[in-house]
């Protein structure tokens, strides 16, 4: 039997998070799971975390994180939250769980689990536990592999240009994309670009608890998508930060310099990526996805839920 790939999972589920979790522990050794606000607060999203990791049987521990951004709180980023994702981050399905949490300071835990372990971080929301984390210990970053879902080489979602999770938190992205880890990105060049129609919803109604209670969210989410972005499918946005693990040849793959704008008036959050030619363009800092098999993706994901 193949080894498992052993990851820390830091998000803020949230529908997306919770299909990204469900796909990992499907194929991946999932070591620890931390929170962080995003989606909702960290309140609701350690609460969804609990709930989605009952379903799946995992008995790492759980530690809820950051509930604010490392500087100002981001008004703009909470009202597009409660938009999409519903006031508790699961378009009203509330997840239930009689667990509690193993603790509250991810960023600790973060350092004490990955130090010397070889294990892969995954992060599906606002970067601010990392951040935290390689604040707390520098030479963390050193030959650590970070897949995330964040930013983008085009357009944005909260703004023009600003994606989500690097919105909610600039200068916690700003430190992540400098610190020298090896950072795989899956931008929304990639994960906007497909998603669960109709038919899957469906299918996951067919399915078992957890199937059935994704599929109410993602009801709601693809509603939510649909009236704000005129999509018809609910995007599974970090279900692409799994996929290099599992399953690289279905995305494509561009080294670049990628930095993170934190001070502009209209371009707060913007990950500026340099994709000119290499004799001019910064050093590359970050491997982004910019094309992927989307409907292989949503197939994969459904093999993991039913």
């Amino acid at each position: 039997m193949t080894e498992r790939t052993a990851i820390l999972f830091d998000g803020d589920p949230g529908v997306d998070d919770a299909f990204a979790l469900a796909l990992a522990a499907r194929h991946l050794d999932i070591v620890g799971l931390t929170t962080v606000f995003g989606n909702a607060s960290v309140a609701h999203t350690t609460r969804n975390a609990l709930a989605v990791a009952g379903h799946l049987n995992l008995t790492c521990p759980v530690v809820s994180g950051a509930d604010t951004p490392i500087e100002a709180p981001n008004a703009q980023m909470l009202e597009h939250a409660r938009t999409i994702h519903g006031e508790d981050g699961m378009g009203g399905a509330d997840l239930q769980t009689d667990r509690l949490p193993d603790g509250d300071d991810a960023p600790a835990f973060i350092v004490d689990t990955l130090r010397g372990s070889g294990a892969t971080l995954v992060a599906t929301g606002p970067l601010t536990n990392v951040a935290r984390a390689l604040q707390l210990d520098p030479t963390l970053a050193d030959g650590l592999d970070i897949s995330l879902m964040g930013g983008s080489a085009t357009n944005g979602n909260v703004t023009a240009v600003a994606e989500f999770n690097i919105h909610a938190d600039p200068e916690a992205a700003a430190y992540v994309f400098a610190s020298g880890a090896n950072l795989t990105v899956a931008p929304l060049d990639i994960t906007s670009t497909f998603g669960l129609g109709e038919a899957e919803i469906a299918r996951l109604e067919a399915g078992n608890t957890l199937a059935r209670e994704l599929s109410a969210a993602a009801r709601f989410y693809r509603g939510r998508q649909l009236e704000r972005f005129g999509r018809g499918y609910a995007p599974i946005h970090d279900v692409c930060a799994i996929v290099p693990l599992i399953r690289p040849a279905l995305i494509t793959f561009e080294t670049m310099h990628v930095a993170v704008e934190c001070a502009g008036t209209q371009t707060r959050g913007m990950t500026v990526c340099d994709r000119r030619s290499p004799v001019v363009a910064e050093p590359s800092n970050a491997t982004l996805g910019m094309q992927a098999d989307g409907t292989a993706i949503v197939e994969l994901l459904m093999e993991a839920l039913l």
